[in-house]
């Protein structure tokens, strides 16, 4: 049976499993939208597409803060 300081350890590399992952995905999602919005080009529709890439910036935005709160629990 493990003792207490193993149990602790195992659970502090599962928290950083956790949060490294958080960290990996909020990075992906951020680049995954700015790469996306980069790549939109203007378009004839005129206020839906100012409409839609509003509606785009607000992704990065939210995935940037996830980032900034995973970054702060890691250390």
């Amino acid at each position: 049976m493990p003792n207490l300081s193993e149990i602790k350890e195992q659970i502090l590399n599962r928290l950083h499993e956790i949060v490294d992952n958080k960290i990996d995905i909020a990075k992906s999602a951020v680049d995954s939208v700015k790469e996306s919005r980069n790549s939109d080009t203007k378009s004839s529709e005129g206020d839906k597409h100012e409409t839609g890439r509003a509606m785009m910036q607000i992704e990065p935005e939210k995935n940037e803060t996830q980032l900034s709160k995973a970054l702060n629990i890691q250390i």
